[in-house]
C-alpha cells in the first residue's frame, strides 16, 4: 500500500463523486490505516486510529468505487 498524505488523498478524490474510496496508511498513527470516503460533493476522513468498528458511512454500497494508487 501506497503512503499518502490527506492532501494527496483528497486530491486523488476530486472531484468529490458520491461513493469513491480510497484507504490508505495513517500519517498521525503509525501502523494503522485511514478511510477516505468522498460523499455528498465533498470528502471526508471516516475511520483512523482503529474506529472501524464505530463505522458509519450513508453511502448505499452499491455505488463504492475504489480508487487504487
Amino acid at each position: 500500500m501506497s503512503s499518502i498524505t490527506r492532501e494527496q488523498a483528497e486530491r486523488l478524490l476530486y472531484p468529490p463523486e458520491t461513493g469513491l474510496f480510497l484507504v490508505r496508511e495513517s500519517t498521525n498513527y503509525p501502523g494503522d490505516y485511514t478511510l477516505c470516503v468522498s460523499c455528498d460533493g465533498k470528502v471526508d476522513v471516516v475511520a483512523e486510529k482503529g474506529n472501524w468498528l464505530s463505522l458509519s458511512v450513508p453511502i448505499d454500497h452499491r455505488s463504492l468505487k475504489l480508487i487504487t494508487v
